[in-house]
């Protein structure tokens, strides 16, 4: 899904114009019903189910950061790397709305219902939503959708489950999600990651400390360890994988994703251990999870939900790996490099050194 046209920054340097979006997520649902609102449909029939909730959030593009090289690890004297351009990567739909439905209920598919401007819900589209990703240890199921629609003020939305083709009076309903936000700001990660300032190895436990600034408002936090898909080539994708969302599921190995309620009384920090694979921490619900292994890079993505099911923040996390070349085939001087964030904080377990710990090689 990669497209050759062309943008310009503040700067006058050429950016791509990616259309991935979230096109890697597996479901992009945008048929529409067309049919006339009843007023008096203000919510449907069902239950609303604790195991079942419902997450909204705009389309918002990804950004390539443009540095001049400097030297911080091992110059003498050191020299940072200096920001010459920021350069907003477009998506096909800036500013349409994606939502996931996570569950754990007996539903094989979810209805989803938009409300409009007379007060009246409606379906959404003209099929029901299948799960985009389904974990088997724990039960649970992720559904994504998006709608097109990116007008202000934005609607309100609301899933029902659907079992064996059939939606009934015990349904299951998600909470209602509304997005008012056009911005999502970052989540500051303070836990350790492994990896000092110069990219040297840090002793960290394999199940490790995850711990990041409290976001005032925030319900409830996103929690997902993952790895890239060896299958996740294409730099356009991998750019898109940075985008805010709560969840990345695209092309990932999934291994820990869990909900978490914000803490009350609310403190300073947020912190959750990773957990072993059969363990259920009372704090969060874990919908899957997998052990993690020594001298393996792992991506950690917090995103904070509020009351109202919208994201809020989310960590932009660590930057790319350095480019010379942008997607559009601009190839960039030696003196110069391009990174754009990944969308989460890479977080690398390793044992303490046994004796004389190797030297380190800085990668500035």
């Amino acid at each position: 899904m990669r497209n050759g046209g062309i943008l310009r920054g503040r700067a006058g340097r050429a950016a791509v114009l990616v259309a991935a979006g979230l096109a890697s997520a597996g479901l992009l649902a945008c048929a529409k019903k067309v049919t006339t609102v009843d007023p008096g449909f203000t919510a449907p029939e069902g239950a609303p189910s604790n195991q079942a909730g419902l997450a909204v959030w705009r389309e918002i593009p990804n950004r390539f950061y443009i540095f001049q090289r400097g030297r911080p690890c091992t110059g003498t004297p050191p020299t940072p790397h200096v920001l010459l351009d920021s350069v907003k990567i477009v998506t096909s739909l800036p500013g349409q709305l994606h939502g996931v439905i996570r569950d754990s209920t007996p539903s094989n598919s979810y209805q989803v219902f938009r409300r409009e401007p007379n007060g009246g819900y409606r379906e959404l589209f003209d099929f029901t939503a299948v799960a985009a990703r389904r974990w088997f240890d724990r039960g649970w199921e992720i559904y994504h959708f998006t709608d097109a629609d990116s007008a202000v003020p934005t609607h309100t939305y609301v899933g029902r489950g659907v079992v064996g083709g059939a939606a009934a009076l015990g349904s299951p309903l998600t909470n209602e999600g509304q997005d008012l936000v056009r911005e999502i700001p970052n989540i500051t990660y303070t836990g350790k990651t492994g990896i000092d300032v110069c990219g040297c190895v840090s002793p960290l436990d394999s199940l490790f400390l995850m711990e990041w600034k409290a976001v005032p408002n925030a319900a409830g936090y996103y929690i997902h360890v993952y790895q890239w898909s060896f299958n996740l080539i294409h730099v356009d994708e991998q750019i898109a994988s940075g985008m805010p969302a709560p969840l990345f599921i695209g092309k990932s190995r999934d291994i820990l994703v869990a909900y978490m309620l914000a803490p009350s009384p609310p403190g300073a920090t947020v912190s959750f251990r990773m957990p072993a694979p059969g363990a259920r921490p009372p704090e969060a619900r874990v919908m899957t999870v997998r052990e993690t292994r020594y001298g393996q890079e792992y991506f950690v993505r917090i995103a904070a939900v509020d009351a109202i099911g919208q994201l809020i923040a989310y960590t932009y996390g660590s930057f790319s790996q350095r480019l010379s070349e942008l997607p559009d085939g601009t190839q960039l001087p030696t003196s110069q490099f391009a990174v754009y964030p990944l969308g989460a904080v890479k977080v690398v377990p390793s044992r303490p050194p046994v004796g004389t710990p190797p030297p380190c090689s800085p990668s500035d």
